[in-house]
Parts: C-alpha cells; sequence; structure tokens
C-alpha cells in the first residue's frame, strides 16, 4: 500500500498547464499519443505525476475515474478503466456531430436510411447515403430482441458501437424513451459509442407504456441539450411524440400533438418527430406550419414518393422498421421458388 496521494482526475483543455506538459512527454507518450489544441480529455495525476489521459469523456466519467481510482495499488484497474469504456475519438465525434448538422442544412428533406447491423450500414453508406440512423425496432429484430426497451442500454451500446465503428458517415441512435437512464448518462454512453444523434420518444415502454406529460418530456429534452453542451458535442436531438400513435383519431389530437413539440422545440430539439402520420398530407403540413425547425416523417423506401415529403415541406426522413420490413418482404420472394 502506498501512501502517497490519492489519484484524481482532471477535467481538461489541450492549451492548459497539465496538457501542455502531456505534449511535451512529461507524461509517456503512448498515453497521449495525438493531442490537439482544442481536445478535451481527464489528465489522471498521482503524485504530482501525470500518469494517464482518458480522452473523450465527459464529467461524468470523470467522477468514475475519480471514485475507481483511490491509490497506485489500483493502477491493473485504471488500465481495464480505460480499455473497457474508451471509444470513438472524441475530436472524431465532434467533426461527425457537426457534420450532421450541415446535412440537416443542406438537405431538404435529409434521408436518414434506418439500418441494423454493420452489413446494413455499410450497404446504406457505400450507397451514397452520407449519414444513417440506427432504428430501435429494427435493432432489437436483429438481436432476437423485443423492441419497446427490449435490451438494456449497455446491451444497445454493445450492439450500436460496432456499426458506427463501420461507416465513416454521421450515425444517429433511437433511443426509445432513454432506457431509464439520466440525460447526462444518456449523452455520455451514446457519444462514448460515436452516436452524434438520437431520438428521444415520449412513451415509456418500461415504466408499463406510460406517456410522459409534455413537460416531462420536454425537461428530458432540456436535459438532454444540456448534457450535450457541458460536453462539446453537438449531438442533434430528435425529439419525437407518440400522441397520434396512440389515438384512435389522429386528426383529434392535432392540438395537443402541436403543443407537445413546441414545448420540445423550446426546449432544445433540432427536429421534431410526429410518428404515424406519414400518409396524411393536411397532417403532415399542419404541425410543419406550427413549428420552425425541421419535421421527422416515417417513409417506406418503396411505397413513399420522396418529392411528395419533399413538396409539403418535411425536413427528415428516417424509415423507423419499413426498410428492414421491405427487404424481409424481398427476401422472402426469392426464396420462395427454392422452398421445399
Amino acid at each position: 500500500m502506498c501512501d502517497a496521494e490519492p489519484l484524481v482526475a482532471h477535467r481538461a483543455v489541450a492549451g492548459d498547464r497539465l496538457a501542455r506538459a502531456a505534449r511535451h512527454r512529461k507524461a509517456p507518450s503512448y498515453l497521449a499519443p495525438d493531442l490537439q489544441p482544442s481536445d478535451t480529455y481527464v489528465v489522471v495525476i498521482w503524485n504530482e505525476q501525470i500518469i494517464d489521459i482518458l480522452t473523450g469523456f465527459d464529467r461524468t466519467l470523470a467522477e468514475i475515474a475519480r471514485r475507481a481510482l483511490p491509490g497506485a495499488e489500483h493502477m491493473p484497474r485504471l488500465r481495464r478503466f480505460r480499455s473497457s469504456v474508451r471509444g470513438m475519438d472524441s475530436r472524431t465525434t465532434v467533426e461527425r456531430a457537426q457534420r450532421l448538422q450541415q446535412l440537416h442544412a443542406e438537405f431538404k428533406p435529409l434521408v436518414l436510411p434506418t439500418v441494423w447491423d454493420v452489413w446494413s450500414a455499410r450497404t446504406a453508406a457505400g450507397a451514397g447515403f452520407p449519414a444513417l440512423t440506427i432504428g430501435s425496432h429494427p435493432l432489437a429484430d436483429s438481436r432476437g430482441a423485443d423492441d419497446h426497451e427490449g435490451q438494456t442500454f449497455e446491451e444497445v451500446l454493445a450492439a450500436v458501437r460496432a456499426i458506427i465503428a463501420a461507416v465513416d458517415v454521421p450515425v444517429s441512435v433511437d433511443l426509445e424513451a432513454g432506457y431509464g437512464q439520466e440525460p447526462t448518462d444518456l449523452i455520455a454512453g451514446l457519444t462514448e459509442a460515436g452516436g452524434v444523434g438520437l431520438n428521444l420518444e415520449d412513451t415509456v415502454h418500461s415504466d408499463g407504456g406510460r406517456v410522459r406529460s409534455t413537460q416531462e418530456h420536454a425537461r428530458y429534452i432540456a436535459g438532454l441539450r444540456a448534457a450535450a453542451d457541458d460536453a462539446g458535442i453537438p449531438v442533434w436531438v430528435n425529439g419525437r411524440t407518440d400522441v397520434f400513435l396512440h389515438a384512435e383519431d389522429a386528426s383529434g389530437v392535432l392540438d395537443e400533438a402541436i403543443e407537445r413539440l413546441r414545448a420540445m422545440e423550446q426546449a432544445g430539439a433540432d427536429s421534431l418527430y410526429p410518428v404515424r402520420i406519414q400518409d396524411d398530407d393536411d397532417l403532415l403540413a399542419a404541425v410543419i406550419d406550427a413549428v420552425s425547425i425541421p419535421v421527422n416523417s416515417t417513409a417506406h423506401p418503396v411505397k413513399h414518393d420522396l418529392e411528395r415529403f419533399r413538396r409539403l415541406g418535411v425536413g427528415r426522413i428516417t424509415y423507423g422498421p419499413l426498410l428492414q420490413l421491405a427487404m424481409t418482404d424481398a427476401m422472402k420472394d426469392m426464396l420462395r421458388p427454392w422452398t421445399p
């Protein structure tokens, strides 16, 4: 047991004294191989010596490091900690987040194919799409799990990390209602995995399928915005409401839906996603006219027409489970002549 001071995790930017010391190799070079002036990271110090540099972490992970490393005898645990939580380089994540912001401004609408594994992601990116989204429903189906938060947050992160790493384009992730996580933890997990956007819906499947109130959901959206800002990553927040989905008469809940959408916009959402109205021109036009940020619509890649969505003013298109379902139908058609 060593009597030296305990380890301290210090959040630093590359312009300060600790970072300059690291860049001048007062820390072993393998700990900080390529620090840049704009990098944000955690510097771990023991006995006034820089012993580790953890890139790409937010304050939550810094606290974990601080609690998990009370003394020098825990250096092996530090190595395991680093290897278990390190994700995509933080600079790459920021760049992809900025690119996703630009794409939403450049394309009207921006089409993000909804993928579910490495193969589908590489296929969509190879077809020329500049950004993708991972859908909770097709992801769950591909893993033999249930949609509606049938996987834990940790299981989802493990799955999406490999998908995101397999492509060179920005990837957003459908995180359902948040898997019971606090907004800060949701953003931390997403960005550590390399994700730069997310969907957040108001149906809380892990709590009996209840629907959050307008203000409760807006507060969660605001928490996501604040957490992303604190992390220095412009995560694209796509605020979703299921009010139309749950209604017997969608037109009868239009006013409530608009109230929810406006509350999410005011809370800091970057786009809004009123699901289950993709076939109703009047409802789509009404919600688009009611807000000032892009509206996301679900689309079927075969049955729907891109020009129609463009004419209506839709700002963003995703496929939900419909791309996977269309491919399932096509696969069945191809295989049918070969069945015994």
